[in-house]
């Protein structure tokens, strides 16, 4: 038997003799990170335009509530639009317009106004949020940062976390964990945490159904926490996909800045 053979069975051997990562009961199979990314990316959600249409409802950490109807359209990566509606009269209260370095809405009650950056509105509203993962909450899609990855596995779902879990120290950027469903790869729960700013943000994905050929959930609820709760929860009753939608957005000259 030559050297060759000897070596290459040698490799065999202990690959085969070597430890298997133990899985707890009924977690999903091992897979690598790359065929993982890959099941992600051939599940998720692919569009140019998306439309959605339904009903929600807002409560602040003072116990005020607001529900509303809206119509949601997005360009991807480029532009969220907004535009809210009183549930029973069809009143049209407020519209907004987010791209990555502008955030704009018009208030037609008040006849008030707000232009200028994420971080301006954020320290208005309570708390922070980025454009590419609020692109990514919207469209039911598993955010992608250019950083490494950690797979962790729990029962029935795959969870992947921005950061190791034994991590001690809190470096400047959020930490994520995503959850997943196993059968879809399609997300369950994000987890945004930015310990510096005693900031969280919890996004639940519910109730995945068949919208005329794609899967997308009938509720999003967000509940943020920074000195108090305030919660966010959307009714999916419609979804469009590459229909060509319009974004008409124009501040009225009489309205007042914020």
């Amino acid at each position: 038997m030559t050297l060759k053979r000897i070596s290459f069975l040698l490799v065999v051997f202990l690959a085969a003799c070597s430890p298997k990562k133990k899985l707890p009961e009924g977690a999903p199979s091992l897979l690598s990170n790359n065929r993982l990314w890959e099941n992600i990316h051939s599940n998720s959600l692919a569009f140019e335009t998306l439309e959605l249409k339904g009903n929600g409802s807002y409560e602040d950490s003072k116990g005020t509530k607001l529900s509303f109807r809206y119509t949601l359209r997005v360009l991807k990566d480029s532009l969220i639009w907004i535009d809210l509606a009183d549930p029973l009269l069809g009143l049209k209260l407020v519209r907004a317009q987010i791209t990555a370095k502008e955030v704009a809405y018009y208030n037609r009650l008040d006849r008030s106004y707000f232009k200028g950056n994420s971080e301006e509105l954020a320290a208005n509203a309570g708390f922070s949020f980025d454009f590419e993962p609020l692109m990514a909450i919207i469209s039911a899609n598993v955010i992608e940062w250019d950083q490494e990855w950690h797979q962790e596995f729990i029962q029935s779902y795959y969870r992947i976390n921005n950061y190791p879990e034994d991590q001690k120290g809190v470096g400047a950027s959020p930490l994520m964990k995503q959850t997943l469903f196993s059968e879809s790869f399609r997300p369950m729960s994000f987890d945004i945490n930015r310990p510096r700013n005693n900031e969280t943000m919890r996004v639940e994905f519910q109730g995945y159904k068949d919208f005329d050929g794609y899967s997308y959930p009938e509720k999003i609820a967000i509940s943020v926490s920074k000195d108090g709760i305030n919660k966010v929860e959307i009714n999916v009753r419609s979804l469009e996909l590459n229909q060509n939608p319009k974004f008409p957005f124009r501040i009225p000259n009489n309205y007042n800045a914020l």
